[in-house]
């Protein structure tokens, strides 16, 4: 969600996390948002106080349906938590990072994706990489900043997804060892 009426932040939530938010604009690690933001709802979410309750203000919300709280995905050599809408082609992924190249995380779409988003959850000071398709496994793009499409390899460890993962390379944005990623994944 985002304050269209000030300057403030671009705040993320999903069922896997709940009420703990993500910025995408920013490096930042997970915090706690549950004073504000109070329970997401089976048709939405509900908020509470502060900077998302206030009537002066306009607001805007983008909102994917997954498949509610997840399961556990073992399809990767990482397992994980996935909550898989496949008819809407959209995923909510969590995992334990492992530093390895060439680990692979299930995504529960049957079908390979077209866009990944991951953030790693725990670090202060990872930017959000991005794959899409039309830049390929190779491509480094990021959520988190105005930079240009450049290749980097660690990442993705230049592997493309399948139809049930998708790989990663040695980066401490996408990988880092003992810390929790969450990552969101389209497909068309």
């Amino acid at each position: 969600g985002k304050i269209r009426s000030t300057t403030n932040n671009h705040f993320w939530f999903d069922t896997l996390r709940g009420a703990n938010r993500l910025i995408s604009n920013s490096t930042g690690a997970e915090s706690d948002y549950s004073t504000w933001f109070s329970t997401l709802t089976s048709d939405g979410f509900r908020v509470s106080g502060g900077t998302y309750n206030n009537n002066s203000s306009t607001f805007v919300a983008w909102q994917w349906k997954a498949n509610g709280s997840g399961s556990s995905n073992t399809d990767g050599s990482i397992t994980s938590t996935v909550s898989a809408n496949v008819d809407a082609g959209f995923s909510i992924i969590n995992f334990q990072g492992n530093q390895t190249a060439g680990a692979t995380v299930g995504h529960g779409l049957g079908k390979k994706p077209t866009m990944i988003i991951v953030k790693n959850r725990d670090s202060g000071v990872q930017d959000w990489p991005v794959q899409h398709g039309s830049i390929g496994a190779t491509g480094q793009m990021v959520l988190s900043s105005t930079a240009a499409n450049n290749a980097n390899i660690v990442y993705w460890n230049n592997t493309e997804p399948t139809s049930s993962v998708f790989s990663l390379g040695t980066s401490n944005n996408t990988n880092q060892s003992g810390n929790s990623h969450v990552a969101y994944v389209f497909t068309d």
